[in-house]
């Protein structure tokens, strides 16, 4: 399905305001999930605004906070203080401080793909001590087996809960977003995305404009030369997210080195990061792999799908090797040199959201349909 973008007559803010005011007027609880990065900053100003307004009732409201426990400490203070003028307005906040499943790039060198924060068996190598008021228990978790999205489904399950992802941030929560407003905004399990329009530059012109405090850690990243649509500082382990450790041993060397009792691995994105490992593709790169002689990716990658048990230990790795062996046996005729590379060097890397997957799979698909001029015909009117 191709997917046609249709500007409105308004700009993002006052839609977002709108969509807030149709969801409140369910009359259900909401739950405001946040992360203290800019993108939760805005949600919480915007819901915030709106109780103060009285557009919304504040024990309809509960806010919740996932601490992964390798945070920085600004993204912790400034969540205390959101945390602070919530409670001051009648709403509850809830940090939780829980062992679950988290996504280790680093750890696709072992028999494990996962970081637990908060890990009981590793109490004395934590980051930091967990705050007095959190919680790190509930009825709703399994603990250590499950990511925090399949906790939070089942405690949020009897209301609707906000998140501030957007679509400029990934193709794949563009066509993910994409079915769901085309089923009235609110997906199978009652999650809304107010924000998925915004573009970089909305976020932080909307926080510049309220005078918004946020965490400082964006214009260290950015100072040393981040692009501003890859400032990320929540979950420091992903393959996505990971970049931030390159500079974090000059910027937070405490914090760098709880990185390294946490995780021992790390320091090797400060030695391979401009490399296949992670998934690069730089001038760097390119420039390091001008001398070396044309490879054959499509052969390796054959290789690696068709011989699983001799590049992967681990279930996760095996069983995403067996999709990428499924997506060459049904469209391997369609599939570029590039996009082979591509899948090779995320296989072998770590895909471990199957989201370089996803994304080659639609470029592969978007590829075909332009090379056999048929894109009128997949538009849906």
């Amino acid at each position: 399905m191709a997917l046609v973008k249709k500007k409105i007559g308004i700009n993002v803010l006052e839609a977002t305001k709108i969509r807030l005011r149709n969801i409140f007027s369910a009359g259900t609880k909401i739950y405001v999930d946040v992360s203290g990065g800019k993108d939760s900053i805005v949600m919480m100003s915007l819901v915030y605004d709106m109780v103060m307004s009285g557009e919304l009732e504040a024990k309809r409201l509960e806010v919740v906070f996932i601490d992964e426990e390798v945070i920085y400490d600004e993204v912790v203070r400034v969540c205390v203080e959101w945390r602070k003028k919530f409670m001051l307005a009648g709403v509850k906040y809830t940090w939780f401080t829980i062992e679950h499943r988290n996504n280790n790039c680093f750890n696709a060198l072992e028999n494990n793909e996962n970081f637990i924060p908060w890990d009981r068996y590793e109490e004395k190598n934590w980051a930091r001590k967990k705050p007095d008021f959190a919680i790190s228990d509930s009825f709703y978790l399994v603990p250590r087996t499950e990511n925090y999205q399949d906790f939070l489904a089942r405690y949020q399950a009897d209301g609707l809960t906000l998140i501030g992802v957007r679509c400029a941030e990934s193709i794949n929560r563009l066509q993910y977003i994409a079915t769901i407003n085309a089923k009235g905004g609110i997906s199978t399990t009652n999650k809304c995305y107010p924000i998925y329009d915004w573009k970089d530059s909305d976020v932080w012109k909307y926080i510049k404009d309220k005078n918004l405090d946020f965490p400082d850690t964006y214009l260290r990243m950015y100072e040393t030369g981040a692009n501003k649509g890859q400032l990320r500082i929540c979950n420091l382990f992903a393959i996505d997210t990971c970049k931030s450790l390159t500079f974090m041993f000059e910027a937070y060397p405490d914090l760098w080195e709880a990185v390294l009792r946490r995780e021992p691995n790390a320091y090797l994105v400060r030695l391979y990061w401009d490399t296949e490992m992670f998934h690069r593709s730089t001038a760097k790169r390119q420039k390091l792999e001008d001398n070396s002689t044309e490879v054959d990716y499509k052969a390796k990658l054959i290789e690696v799908v068709n011989n699983p048990t001799k590049y992967f230990k681990n279930k996760h790795a095996l069983a995403l090797c067996g999709e990428y062996r499924n997506v060459i046996m049904k469209d391997g005729n369609k599939i570029t040199a590039g996009q082979y590379k591509r899948l090779y060097e995320a296989v072998m890397g770590g895909d471990t959201k199957g989201r370089t997957l996803r994304a080659v799979k639609t470029q592969i698909f978007a590829d075909y349909l332009k090379r056999e001029n048929c894109y009128g015909s997949y538009v849906k009117k």
